[in-house]
């Protein structure tokens, strides 16, 4: 299963799947924006072998400069099931979520679209952390460990969830 409705923190073993799952949304992605891409990286725990994760892809793009997220199209993201989530602003990121059955009282989010400059600190630091703890299996564990207890507390916040991992993924990546 891929996807999660709208706040809910959810933790599922990882699936060799993924993988599968985030070569086929590059490919669409550089079909539909392949002028303006430098990298497409698979990043966030989905990306991490054998851990726990949230069942949404996470997917980097790397641009030179960002102000290219500006030139892309909303109606072609769209097409694709892309929105651009406005409320989430990160400095020097734009984000993306891609939605399943948007229609419906019960949209998934299956997907996550991070716009980043390419080879800029965002770039570098989530492929650290990926690598990292790809190479460190120990360290991995470690990860799952806080997240499946994060889940367990902040099962409805996912806000919350997020910001509670964030000590753990610094220290990784310095």
């Amino acid at each position: 299963m891929l996807g999660l409705q709208k706040g809910e923190v959810k933790l599922v073993p990882h699936n060799p799947e993924w993988i599968k799952q985030f070569n086929q949304e590059k490919e669409l992605l550089e079909s539909l924006i392949g002028d303006y891409i430098l990298g497409i990286e698979h990043i966030g725990s989905t990306a991490i072998e054998e851990i726990h994760a949230k069942p949404i892809i996470d997917i980097m793009i790397g641009l030179k400069p960002l102000n290219n997220a500006r030139d892309i199209s909303l109606r072609t993201m769209q097409k694709a099931g892309y929105y651009r989530l406005r409320k989430q602003t990160v400095e020097n990121k734009v984000i993306f979520a891609k939605f399943t059955a948007l229609d419906s009282n019960r949209p998934l989010k299956t997907h996550y679209l991070h716009m980043v400059e390419y080879e800029g600190d965002w770039w570098k630091e989530h492929i650290a952390f990926r690598d990292r703890l790809n190479a460190e299996p120990n360290l991995a564990k470690e990860y799952e460990s806080l997240k499946l207890d994060l889940a367990s507390q902040y099962q409805d916040d996912v806000m919350a969830y997020a910001e509670q991992k964030l000590r753990f993924i610094k220290c990784v990546i310095q």
